[in-house]
């Protein structure tokens, strides 16, 4: 008889989450013809349906979970799985009660080069639980989760899937079409000149999640690096006569409207500045002209699909260097007059695409086929098998 097909349990919360285990659930329903169960909840419900994933939502996770736990366990008891395969979240998350109430073997995959720590501790206790295997992008980001004291034994390069998919998007010519199509609907929004730029505002939460006061906060808002980001434009527009227009990419996160200060006003008032909210990105970075943020993964896509973009980090990095600017790929700035020269020089032709990101790509190649086979290494053995 032969050996039933493996059954998985996929589970993400976080777009980032999302992200990166859509492709690897491609795979092992291609590769490894498994049976691939997914919960979702929050912002991965919108990104496992536009990717076409069947999947069943949950509550979002809460604090304390308000019946989501027990939901979660009915969730499994049906599904039975072999082995579970999980996105990552800050805080109270789905990933972190599957692994505290099941006793299945389970592989995480870290999307971003940030916080290894904090996405194990689990509420109400902060007491850290890990899976059997955490798939990490790569070296740099194992020496990273190992100085904050993750077991190395858990800990796996795979690549990056998400990136992975990227390498093979830019290639696709329904990419191409959509982007063009996103340029011409920004240039007849804005009647545009042809001198005139515009540039991608890559949001985060850092108002929810890092604000002044808070634990991990950075030195910095958001509202802050929007209103001096507008400022700087506004020297440089000055300055050389030019004219730009900056779309707010909203976080997932984002609740209502992007937060405003006087700048922002101004610049909306004159309708310049355009909150932006549902639109995947890739095509609204190929429709820009430059990327600008503070530590946004959409800075790191947005330089492998050669693109300008910059880190924007007011008063210093104080929860340390962007990854992009590790990688050689995505400069970082600490200051206003720095972001006006950067700023200044994006009305030219972009420069080559750096060596480093070929070097990214690479380490992406194979990513989803890497973490399905580490996944399957977790099945246990049939009973009689050699040991």
């Amino acid at each position: 008889m032969p050996d039933r097909r493996p059954v998985v349990l996929a589970a993400a919360q976080d777009a980032g989450g999302a992200n990166v285990l859509i492709p690897v659930i491609r795979a092992l329903q291609e590769e490894a013809s498994a049976q691939v169960h997914s919960l979702a909840c929050a912002q991965a419900v919108g990104l496992f349906e536009r990717a076409a994933l069947t999947h069943r939502v949950v509550p979002q996770a809460q604090e304390p979970p308000n019946g989501l736990t027990e939901a979660i366990m009915r969730e499994v008891a049906d599904i039975r799985p072999d082995l579970l395969l999980l996105g990552t979240a800050w805080g109270q998350s789905i990933d972190k009660i599957l692994l505290r109430h099941t006793r299945l073997p389970a592989l995480a995959v870290v999307d971003h080069w940030c916080y290894y720590k904090e996405r194990w501790a689990a509420a109400p206790s902060g007491v850290p639980v890990y899976p059997a295997r955490i798939a990490l992008p790569d070296e740099t980001a194992k020496a990273q989760a190992i100085r904050e004291g993750l077991p190395e034994e858990i800990l796996v390069v795979t690549g990056h899937p998400y990136l992975e998919t990227l390498v093979q998007g830019l290639a696709e010519p329904s990419l191409l079409a959509d982007a063009r199509s996103l340029k011409q609907g920004w240039l007849s929004r804005a009647g545009a000149s042809a001198n005139e730029r515009f540039f991608l505002f890559a949001a985060e939460s850092f108002n929810s999640d890092f604000a002044p006061g808070a634990p991990y906060f950075r030195g910095y808002t958001e509202d802050q690096v929007l209103e001096e980001t507008l400022s700087a434009l506004d020297e440089v527009e000055s300055a050389q006569g030019l004219k730009a227009r900056l779309i707010v990419k909203l976080h997932p996160q984002a609740q209502g409207e992007f937060p405003c200060g006087p700048l922002a006003r101004r610049w909306r008032s004159q309708g310049r500045l355009w909150p932006m909210a549902n639109q995947p990105p890739w095509p609204s970075i190929l429709a820009s002209d430059g990327v600008l943020g503070m530590t946004s993964l959409l800075l790191l896509e947005a330089a492998l699909a050669g693109k300008r973009s910059v880190s924007f980090q007011p008063g210093g990095c104080q929860a340390g260097p962007f990854i992009g600017t590790d990688l050689g790929l995505v400069p970082t700035v600490t200051e206003r007059k720095a972001l006006v020269r950067h700023l200044g020089a994006w009305w030219g032709p972009p420069g080559p695409a750096p060596a480093q990101a070929g070097k990214l790509f690479r380490q992406a190649q194979g990513a989803a086929s890497r973490i399905v086979q580490e996944l399957l290494n977790l099945l246990p053995a049939p009973e009689g098998a050699p040991r």
